[in-house]
């Protein structure tokens, strides 16, 4: 941490360190914990402000600057009125005081920009939600959700003693249920260790439930929802539509063609809403514009979408991304068999492919999605649907031979072929479910 502050640097270095990541990273108990490491080295002491950036009303710069002023021995009558003369005086007084300034959520680079320190012996540490790319100059580090090992020894630090009373594998199994997430791993600590009674396997067993898992998540004042909450609020609307909506998509991710289409909005205004989903940590971002929910968050989109869209709206959304999902695989599919070659004009609302690359492309990335989609038509007793999608996949499944999801593919094609009392292709379907490549 002290990498961020440094606070031998030369004088009028200017460091100032940003610490980011979503709702229930722990920025602020790191940034708290940083100070207090740090407090020998900042003689002009440790001065602590929260921004609120996240509320629905952030702390004004003036006010902010005000507060810093009285903190730093200003009397009332002697602070400017205005925030350039305050922002003046403060860095004044920081200039030789060697201070550390820890600003805790800030929510815009116009909200922190006023109270930085500039030139001088002093140094700021700040945490955010969003990455403040505005700033320059700026030391950071992203926080992350933890590896397993991590979250485990993290949950048995918060137990204490009372870790000896519970089996490992269960303190591991709630460790994973929390997915890396320190917001979540206080809390179901502080859960247990508040009811010493209580079994860590049985509240284990209670989080297994995904349906309530989310509820399971609160100690008192402390919800991992409300966490996620304070963000969501700070969407504009399309966003929002497009996050609550991506949580019907089957697979772990998707991209913004996938995201534009489950939110019913042009692919560049999709491009911007995850861009923001992502800069508030509602979205985690991965190679090749791919982006993908953490589980946590995973369902509490599903929650704002129960609440926020009748049962009718979410049936019909289901209905039209396991179709388009299906539509997709099977138009790509088809670009391998030697019958179809170039398939023709697709469905309006599909994405035209170049090519047997683009499809093969289009099919290895999202073979979670499709691959969910199908057992969700299956389930459905959607099985001309069914059908087509496994048939298409026949030349394609030589090209990625020993993908496991073939059986399961050909399984559902041969079903669907019986329950249809297609005769042509329900032994084809058969042999396929053993092996992709007795199709032929």
């Amino acid at each position: 941490m002290s990498e961020l502050v440094d606070a031998e640097s030369a004088p009028g270095a200017g460091v100032v360190g940003l610490i980011t990541g979503s709702g229930g990273m722990g920025k602020t108990t790191l940034a708290i914990r940083a100070a207090h490491v740090l407090r020998p080295k900042f003689p002009g002491g440790v001065l602590f402000l929260d921004l609120f950036g996240m509320s629905p009303r952030p702390a004004a710069a003036a006010e902010a600057l005000l507060l810093l002023l009285r903190a730093l021995g200003v009397a009332d009558e002697q602070i400017p009125g205005d925030v350039q003369g305050r922002a003046s005086v403060y860095r004044s007084l920081l200039r030789d005081r060697h201070a550390l300034v820890v600003l805790d959520n800030a929510g815009s680079e116009e909200q922190v920009r006023p109270l930085l320190p500039g030139d001088g012996a002093s140094r700021a540490l700040i945490t955010a939600r969003r990455p403040l790319a505005g700033l320059e100059g700026v030391r950071r580090l992203a926080l992350g959700p933890l590896v397993l090992p991590e979250a485990t020894e993290l949950l048995t630090g918060i137990l204490g003693e009372r870790a000896a009373c519970d089996e490992e594998s269960a303190l591991n199994q709630l460790a994973e249920l929390c997915e890396g997430l320190p917001l979540a791993l206080r809390i179901i600590g502080n859960r247990l260790v508040s009811r010493p009674g209580w079994d860590a396997a049985e509240l284990a067993a209670r989080l297994a439930d995904e349906e309530h898992r989310l509820d399971q998540f609160k100690a008192g004042d402390l919800k991992v929802a409300t966490a996620f909450w304070m963000s969501y609020e700070q969407l504009a609307g399309a966003a929002r539509q497009v996050f609550r909506r991506l949580a019907v998509v089957p697979g772990r991710d998707f991209d913004a063609t996938l995201a534009a289409f489950a939110g019913e909005v042009p692919v560049e205004v999709a491009w911007d809403a995850l861009d923001e989903l992502v800069d508030l940590g509602l979205l985690l971002d991965g190679a090749a514009g791919r982006y993908r929910f953490h589980d946590l968050v995973r369902l509490f989109a599903r929650t704002r979408l129960e609440e926020e869209e009748s049962p009718a709206e979410r049936e019909a959304l289901t209905a039209r991304m396991t179709s388009w999902l299906l539509r997709m695989a099977t138009m790509a599919g088809r670009w391998f068999e030697p019958g179809y070659g170039r398939p023709g004009l697709p469905d309006p609302d599909l994405v035209v492919l170049s090519g047997a690359e683009d499809a093969e492309n289009w099919l290895r990335a999202n073979v979670d999605n499709w691959l969910g989609a199908l057992r969700a038509a299956a389930d459905r007793g959607q099985h001309s649907a069914v059908l087509d999608c496994a048939e298409s996949m026949h030349w394609f499944s030589d090209r990625w031979a020993h993908a496991a999801h073939w059986r399961v593919v050909f399984t559902l094609g041969a079903a669907a072929a019986a329950a249809l009392d297609d005769r042509r292709v329900s032994p084809v379907h058969g042999a396929s479910a053993a092996s992709p490549r007795t199709a032929r």
